[in-house]
């Protein structure tokens, strides 16, 4: 989160990267230091954080950086807008999507809906221990359709576990309940289990 930020840590990078190494943040964290001290990186950025790029953009752009400055909703005056009691021709938004919708409500109110907290996926992993797993030739897979479910990882195949039914399944809904997901994730995986599951957790 210090590099990317914590939005992108939290519902993006999270979700994915603990399923792929089947570890927790945290464990995941310890993982990178340890990775980074033999010279390898598995995810990078700038040097001194992505604060920089905003920085150096701001330099060499020559524009007036404002910081710490509440901006209102935008409202349209003729092919202009304002924001905060000032006009300009021509506005960027960049930022959170929540933060965006609340800006673009009056001038732009399709896509503000759009961009509404109850409209933004969020990625997240269910956990599953089965007694017995019945797993193929591999470690998990990655699915590219638009369906729901994103990936699969057989944890336990994958790190050796003593415990050999742990499955966990990346899911990445569209207004699907978490019961639903639920169910969406035991039909993914039901080729490869037999009965129901001994425990489900769910890592929002």
């Amino acid at each position: 989160s210090y590099r990317l930020g914590k939005d992108a840590a939290e519902k993006l990078f999270i979700p994915i990267y603990s399923g792929i190494y089947g570890a927790s943040a945290e464990e995941l964290s310890a993982g990178l230091l340890t990775r980074r001290s033999s010279g390898g990186v598995p995810i990078a950025s700038i040097r001194g954080g992505m604060s920089l790029l905003i920085e150096e953009l701001a330099r060499r752009s020559e524009v007036e950086l404002r910081l710490g400055i509440e901006a209102d909703p935008l409202r349209r005056i003729g092919e202009d807008y304002t924001i905060s009691g000032e006009r300009f021709n021509a506005i960027i938004i960049a930022g959170p999507a929540m933060m965006a919708a609340e800006m673009l409500q009056h001038v732009a109110p399709s896509i503000s809906s759009s961009l509404s907290p109850g409209r933004i996926n969020k990625a997240f992993s269910i956990n599953f221990l089965f007694s017995e797993v019945s797993a193929p030739e591999l470690t998990g897979y990655l699915i590219s359709d638009s369906g729901v479910v994103k990936g699969v990882t057989f944890v336990s195949k994958k790190w050796g576990l003593s415990q050999n039914g742990v499955i966990r399944v990346f899911i990445r809904p569209e207004k699907e309940s978490e019961e639903e997901c639920v169910a969406l994730a035991l039909r993914e995986i039901a080729p490869y289990v037999s009965g129901p599951p001994q425990c489900i957790t769910v890592d929002l």
